[in-house]
């Protein structure tokens, strides 16, 4: 009973920080950490399809936000954004993150990029992305270790499936969806130490505990 009445709390309170922000992503975050909490019966017996098609949208994502800037349909989906949300839908990302792509792979270290991510001058190397962040300083290899990460998280908590009622999982796994929904066009898992930063790695930690908890005691 304390978990939901904290858990209520919590979802009014990024409500209302939410709003004041206006932050586009962190919307789309939110709506679907309440997605996967209100359709948890549901989802859970296909968590795995559900991880590995928000990765790779997200990074389709990426790429399509690059190229369309100037086309067509680029402009329709600015112009949609303006009227909704008063915001252009072009921030300057694509043309960052085409830069920082664009260096890498014109340094012939696409395996396993350039390093230190402050070699990138723009914004002191912050690319507001975590999957071009992970390009651009571990190369594919860096890319791969993420996917194997996630993989190992998706695994522990497809073993716990059978435990749908539980709260506090539903409630983990929400927001580690919203994690990953808010690092396209964020980076804060790997770029720097901040509030946000560490509330996404506590939340991550708290995960495969609750995990390896089950995990445990069903074994026994």
């Amino acid at each position: 009973m304390i978990f939901r009445v904290i858990n209520i709390y919590s979802i009014i309170l990024l409500f209302i920080v939410i709003y004041d922000t206006n932050s586009r992503t962190t919307i789309l975050a939110l709506l679907f950490v309440l997605f996967i909490y209100s359709f948890w019966n549901k989802i859970c017996n296909y968590i795995k399809p559900v991880i590995i098609s928000i990765v790779a949208l997200s990074i389709l994502i990426t790429f399509f936000y690059i190229k369309i800037k100037g086309t067509e349909i680029g402009t329709y989906l600015n112009e949609v954004s303006l009227k909704y949300t008063d915001k252009s839908l072009f921030s300057g990302r694509q043309r960052l993150w085409e830069g920082a792509i664009n260096n890498v792979v014109d340094s012939d270290k696409v395996l396993l990029g350039l390093g230190n991510n402050v070699q990138f001058e723009l914004l002191n190397g912050y690319l507001h992305s975590l999957y071009v962040q992970l390009f651009y300083q571990g190369g594919l290899v860096g890319l791969l270790l993420f996917m194997c990460v996630l993989w190992i998280i998706m695994s522990l908590i497809k073993e716990t499936k059978n435990v749908s009622t539980d709260h506090r999982l539903k409630t983990l796994v929400s927001f580690f969806i919203g994690i990953l929904i808010l690092q396209v066009f964020e980076g804060q898992l790997i770029y720097s130490f901040s509030v946000i930063s560490v509330l996404s790695w506590l939340i991550l930690a708290l995960l495969v505990n609750k995990a390896l908890f089950y995990i445990k005691d069903q074994n026994v």
